[in-house]
């Protein structure tokens, strides 16, 4: 199993840190982070305390 932890408020972060990762999944476990920028750049989001995106189909 890989992890990689992202700290940052940078909001550039979301494209950068995509070409890093070989499976792009973020939680955000302070509910700072705006989950539609993060999924338009594909990563799969999560939020503590947010229910899950309703699925596509």
């Amino acid at each position: 199993m890989r992890l990689s932890v992202i700290g940052t408020g940078y909001l550039g972060a979301t494209h950068a840190a995509r070409s890093w990762v070989c499976r792009p999944r973020i939680v955000d476990g302070r509910g700072v982070l705006d989950p539609d920028r993060w999924t338009a750049a594909g990563w799969q989001f999560r939020a503590l305390g947010r229910s899950a995106p309703a699925a596509e189909g």
